[in-house]
């Protein structure tokens, strides 16, 4: 019998009401950050990184996504 044990070391953003600025790709977390939001700081803007903005981080805007995010009970 064996047992496997994965660790994950990464960042998700989505667009929950309580992200930072959830319909906005940036600002993105990094590893060295300090704080998020980061104030101070600035994405960082090696090779790697550049590659990975230009390549991977993209995100369709059709232009008819919803006005907010709050939720309207019914009365």
């Amino acid at each position: 019998m064996r047992d496997y044990f994965f660790v994950a070391n990464g960042y998700e953003k989505d667009m929950d009401f309580y992200a930072y600025h959830g319909d906005t790709v940036d600002p993105l977390p990094f590893r060295d950050m300090r704080t998020y939001p980061y104030s101070g700081q600035s994405f960082p803007s090696d090779a790697e990184h550049m590659n990975y903005l230009l390549e991977y981080n993209t995100r369709f805007m059709s232009g008819n996504e919803a006005g907010g995010y709050s939720f309207q009970y019914p009365k």
